[in-house]
């Protein structure tokens, strides 16, 4: 009678074995993931997702499963070592190389440049807040030619935004534009030109105040950012013919990383630097810089 008790009892417990196992996401046949560029690490498999880390070259992960998104791309589930912790959150797949156990163990899983990196705070994911579509300016500052001054950074001290011919650029009251964020009485917004799109802040008093209150505010990580390849610091991310280079930057400079966007298939930190002696914030893709 207690042989057929425990052999009842190990029956049930072999059924829920393989019952579990079945409905349990498989895990992946790699194993563990290089990273072949920088990425984030978001909360859930799409990139609009909360960013609870980072990850970066020759990097080493635990993969545990992919999950497919409805835009057609694919992120793995990885399992990630920040600092002294290990998290889970999704990568996206185009930055992982597959490797085989003896490989991840070649590369130590506790790689060089492993540590706490975009590590949200509890409050503040540091990505950029939904924009306003359509806001019409104003001339509350009494503009009398209908123009309001853009600038690269919030204050009519910092750098002046600039045209493809190297004038100082503008956009015109009664114009419609896309506010980004807010900033201590500026607006960040993206405007349209002749050949393509800007950013830049314009004073809050231009913006009509039921656009500037539904806005979100801008985010300040204020993390340390290290250029490991030299790159440039360009005014917008959509990559359009009217873009333009703020400054380039070199191995080893030091900026300032506030914000994050992934656009055209790519993560940027969004940066504040000094161009001409003179505060300027732009864009530089992840795979140029390590953030700590």
């Amino acid at each position: 009678m207690k042989f057929q008790r425990r052999y009842l009892l190990f029956a049930v417990v072999l059924t829920l074995f393989y019952f579990v196992s079945a409905i349990a996401a498989p895990v992946l046949e790699g194993a563990f993931g290089i990273l072949r560029t920088n990425a984030l690490v978001f909360s859930a498999p799409r990139n609009t997702a909360d960013i609870i880390g980072g990850v970066f070259v020759n990097d080493t992960v635990a993969l545990l499963t992919k999950a497919a998104i409805s835009d057609g791309g694919q992120f793995y589930h990885c399992s990630v070592e920040q600092g002294r912790d290990r998290i889970e959150g999704y990568i996206a797949a185009s930055c992982i190389e597959t490797i085989s156990m003896h490989d991840a163990q070649s590369y130590q899983i506790a790689s060089t440049n492993s540590g706490i990196r975009i590590v949200s705070g509890s409050n503040t994911y540091y990505q950029f807040p939904t924009p306003v579509q359509n806001v019409w300016l104003n001339d509350n500052d009494g503009p009398n030619d209908g123009r309001i001054d853009v600038y690269d950074a919030p204050g009519t001290k910092s750098h002046r935004s600039v045209t493809k011919k190297g004038t100082q650029a503008y956009v015109h009251v009664n114009e419609a534009v896309t506010l980004l964020a807010t900033d201590d009485g500026w607006g960040l917004i993206e405007y349209k030109t002749t050949t393509g799109y800007r950013r830049g802040y314009i004073p809050s008093n231009c913006i009509p105040g039921d656009a500037y209150r539904r806005a979100g505010a801008l985010p300040k990580a204020q993390i340390t950012g290290i250029v490991h390849t030299s790159t440039e610091i360009v005014n917008d991310t959509t990559r359009s013919s009217d873009n333009y280079v703020i400054q380039y930057i070199y191995t080893g400079d030091s900026i300032t990383v506030l914000a994050f966007e992934h656009s055209n298939y790519t993560d940027w930190a969004y940066v504040e630097t000094v161009q001409n002696n003179k505060v300027a914030r732009g864009f530089v893709p992840m795979s140029a810089i390590n953030v700590y």
